[in-house]
Order: C-alpha cells, then structure tokens, then sequence
C-alpha cells in the first residue's frame, strides 16, 4: 500500500511534505542497504523538492546527491 500510494503521489505539482517524506525513505533505504530502492525515492523526492522548495534547498541538495549514489 506504501509503495502504490507513493506512485500515485510524484507529481511534481505536489507539495514540499511529499518531498520530505520521500526523502526520509530514501535515508531508510540506503541504511538498510537497499541502494536501488533508495535512488529510486531520492529521485522521487526531487522533483517535489525542487518544485516546491527551489533547486538550491538544502533537502533538494541532499536529494539530489543520495539520487547520484
């Protein structure tokens, strides 16, 4: 349900909120060692951050370089 309710919710037109979430579990996943996963929900998490919190945000940085790993 998580997963099919994330894919419903990119969108970049989205709130900041999203963002946060998306990127907190792109953290999870790459402590747990899920490199692929966590990637996949940086990238996820950039667009809403970037959208709603500007290109230069400290969250979209940290984005943008956990979606480069």
């Amino acid at each position: 349900a998580a997963i099919q309710g994330r894919h419903e919710a990119v969108d970049g037109s989205s709130s900041a909120w999203i963002g946060e979430a998306l990127l907190l579990h792109a953290r999870c996943n790459r402590a747990a060692g899920r490199l692929d996963e966590a990637k996949a929900d940086a990238r996820s998490a950039l667009i809403h951050l970037a959208a709603n919190l500007g290109e230069n945000h400290p969250l979209t940085t940290q984005a943008r370089e956990l979606a480069a790993l």
